[in-house]
């Protein structure tokens, strides 16, 4: 019984020592394992992550303008293209390009031109090689601003109608100031108003400023001494301190009323 009992203890302390053997094995080896894969964790958090180097990019420089600045006492010059005759032109003074695709409705900014006479000459936009649809000459005078309409004739363009501006001047506090022009071909003379504020213009034709106050206006327009109502009606905002210009040309192709544009007039 005892011979027995000792003889079942023998494999039983034999197993007990293998599997510590190889629980101590295993364990050295997740050590040196789990050693190892936190070695390669610090290793890929500490390791500088690389970055591209920009590649620098040639960004082309913005054409020079030739804007008014405040300091600049030089005539200044705009254009309007008010005819569907020309519906996209450039403008020369002399032989420099100097307003480029004036297309029908377009007002320009102001531009500064030398104090001479110039020859103007209107020619179809990017047609460089060809004589002019029609020229003529002006003389800028100091400090002064003019506006050029492009205006049709029976059976083509005309030559080009220059006023002088007058938008420099002070305005009373809660005032604007606006004017009408005239510069449709196909329109009859014209009653145009603001409200109450009436005026009757034919072709080619400026009205003076009209100092108004601040506010939204009904612009109307009939046929002068026509009793009949207005066939055009529509909002024009005034804010104080600005200068507009209120232009009547051409009808758009198809149409038999004429585009109104209410521009905003800066320097």
């Amino acid at each position: 019984m005892n011979d027995v009992t000792h003889t079942a203890k023998k494999p039983q302390e034999s197993i007990s020592r293998s599997q510590a053997f190889y629980l101590l094995v295993g364990a050295m080896v997740a050590l040196v394992m789990l050693g190892g894969l936190t070695g390669c964790s610090g290793f890929f958090a500490l390791r500088p992550v690389p970055t591209e180097t920009a590649t620098p990019t040639n960004t082309p420089l913005p054409t020079p303008r030739i804007d008014v600045t405040p300091e600049d006492d030089r005539p200044r010059l705009r254009v309007v293209n008010a005819s569907l005759r020309v519906p996209v032109a450039d403008v020369y003074l002399d032989n420099r390009l100097y307003f480029k695709s004036t297309y029908y409705s377009f007002v320009s900014t102001y531009l500064p031109v030398d104090r001479k006479k110039y020859r103007l000459k209107i020619k179809p936009a990017d047609v460089v090689d060809t004589d002019s649809i029609i020229e003529r000459e002006w003389e800028f005078k100091d400090d002064r601003q003019y506006t050029m309409v492009l205006v049709s004739k029976t059976n083509g363009i005309d030559e080009p109608w220059i006023f002088e501006d007058n938008i420099k001047g002070k305005l009373t506090p809660g005032k604007g100031r606006v004017r009408l022009i005239h510069a449709s071909l196909d329109m009859p003379a014209l009653e145009i108003c603001l409200d109450d504020m009436c005026d009757v213009l034919a072709f080619k034709q400026v009205d003076d400023y009209m100092n108004v106050d601040e506010g939204v206006y009904n612009l109307t327009l009939r046929v002068a001494g026509n009793v009949a109502p207005p066939f055009v009606t529509l909002p024009a905002t005034v804010e104080a301190g600005q200068v507009y210009s209120i232009f009547i040309i051409d009808p758009q192709q198809g149409e038999i009323q004429p585009r109104v544009i209410l521009h905003r007039d800066s320097l």
